[in-house]
């Protein structure tokens, strides 16, 4: 990939913010990081993202109301994936109205080449999608 995937983050926790973000900067990500509501649709109508990455466990707002209102709005257009990170990821699965939604899952805690493989095949599901849609 010549572009470095842009990955939003949200993460309600000040240090998993920190390390996440650092770390994935460190493999070549371009990360922003939010924690709130607003700081999430703002970033989705002002920035080109690839993938939407949530920590289930840290997010302080109702995370799955937020992705159903993303999907069924304009944003569905921009063509991103959803990833989600749990210490319980099951209880989002076994949920049609969230599952449908989310490309993936990973079960906190996670294994570093876990996240980064899951990322990096992810960001290449999209620029394909993208690409065959030009």
């Amino acid at each position: 990939m010549n572009n470095p995937l842009h990955i939003l983050a949200v993460v309600g926790d000040p240090l998993a913010e920190r390390l996440l973000s650092r770390y994935l900067r460190g493999q070549g990500f371009q990360v922003t990081v939010v924690a709130t509501e607003e700081e999430l649709f703002e970033n989705l109508e002002y920035a080109s993202i690839d993938l939407i990455l949530f920590d289930a466990d840290t997010v302080k707002f109702s995370f799955i109301s937020t992705i159903q209102l993303i999907k069924f709005t304009a944003y569905k257009e921009n063509n991103f994936s959803i990833l989600i990170l749990s210490s319980d990821p099951f209880q989002y699965m076994d949920d049609d109205n969230i599952s449908s939604y989310v490309d993936a899952f990973i079960h906190k805690p996670v294994a570093a080449y876990t996240l980064i493989d899951t990322i990096n095949t992810l960001g290449v599901s999209i620029r394909n999608a993208r690409s065959c849609k030009k």
